[in-house]
């Protein structure tokens, strides 16, 4: 046999059963029961409670109870929201008494907060600003750190010129008018 006939015959094939399982479908949809046979229900049993949607509403199963029984629950929750004074003036009277207060209320007066760091931290380094060279040829210095900067390594070339363009342009608020004291 060949290949083109082996084909056709398998989608001649898959035709004739789509169309019989349309057919087959149609003929169960047809002759479905039109009621459920239940052994156990009889014409006198009165009809299941629906709800607004038309669904039957079911019973809730039994469950565990907090006491140990098992059965439905009883929905009847009334939660009283409202605090009572006593129990309020109680809690204000612990925490009043509470070692630790302090450290919590922020606007306590011997709170951690107002108390400030202490000697939990170090003390902020001073800023020195730096000094402006006393000679009015400053240039001149400037250049031969530059050059002496120019013969380091390259690793250690871009620090050092850095450094020296931060000491002297700083300095003498050079930045912007000198050619080295670009930014």
């Amino acid at each position: 046999m060949s290949w083109r006939l082996l084909f056709f015959t398998l989608v001649l094939l898959a035709g004739v059963a789509t169309l019989a399982g349309l057919q087959a479908g149609d003929w169960l949809v047809a002759h479905a029961p039109t009621q459920a046979n239940l052994k156990n229900l009889a014409e006198e049993d009165p009809s299941p409670v629906l709800g607004p949607d038309g669904t039957p509403i079911l019973k809730e199963p039994p469950q565990p109870l907090m006491n140990g029984s098992i059965g439905v629950p009883q929905r009847s929750y009334t939660a009283d929201w409202a605090i009572k004074k006593s129990s309020a003036d109680q809690m204000l009277n612990q925490l009043k008494n509470d070692p630790l207060a302090p450290l919590i209320d922020p606007n306590s007066p011997s709170s951690v907060y107002s108390q400030g760091a202490g000697d939990n931290f170090p003390a902020p380094a001073p800023f020195t600003p730096p000094v402006a060279q006393e000679s009015g040829n400053w240039e001149d210095s400037f250049q031969a750190e530059l050059a002496a900067c120019r013969k380091l390594k390259f690793g250690q070339r871009g620090e050092c010129v850095s450094r020296v363009r931060n000491n002297y342009c700083t300095a003498n608020n050079a930045w912007g008018t000198v050619s080295e004291c670009e930014r």
